[in-house]
């Protein structure tokens, strides 16, 4: 699934404000797919469905262990690019 871009740029913020993260809205969907594509909730049902965007609506934010998932790849994919 792919966020819609007011998501991506609320969690952008939301990075550098927890994290001092300024990642670009490329690398945002980049690390966003990386963390959450194919993922497995619990119950055997897709994390980003169960998490992230229930019966189509999006979260404005994530949970802080998203959260930290996300400024993980976000950061290796900085430093990768660098």
């Amino acid at each position: 699934m792919n966020p819609p871009v007011f998501n991506l740029k609320k969690w952008s913020a939301d990075l550098k404000d927890w994290y001092d993260i300024d990642a670009p809205l490329a690398v945002m969907r980049q690390a966003y797919k990386k963390t959450f594509d194919g993922r497995i909730a619990y119950d055997g049902t897709s994390y980003e469905k169960m998490f992230i965007c229930r019966n189509g609506k999006w979260a404005i934010y994530l949970d802080t262990a998203d959260r930290e998932e996300l400024a993980k790849f976000i950061e290796d994919i900085i430093k990768n690019e660098q």
